[in-house]
């Protein structure tokens, strides 16, 4: 499990129907499953890499639009900037 780890959230009113929302998720570097005590060494075969993987920050765009009082449009899109990470 990362030590670090941060969620923020944002929702913008554009008009009394449509709301616009960001949220973020960022986390730290964690050790890999198997390396917690941070002893991996690379052999070539079993284990490959440093043994952590980096850390990253995710970002999400949705909106909601109320069309009535019963009906609502919403979407959202996710890893907006579309990163891949390990």
């Amino acid at each position: 499990m990362p030590q670090q780890l941060l969620k923020v959230f944002t929702d913008y009113r554009a008009s009394p129907a449509l709301t616009i929302n960001l949220n973020m998720l960022a986390v730290g570097s964690s050790y890999a499953r198997g390396n917690e005590n941070n002893q991996h060494q690379p052999d070539g075969s079993l284990f490959l890499g440093p043994g952590k993987s980096g850390g990253y920050a995710v970002f999400n765009l949705g909106m909601q639009y109320q069309i009535e009082p019963a009906l609502r449009l919403s979407g959202s899109i996710q890893n907006l900037f579309n990163r891949d990470y390990s």
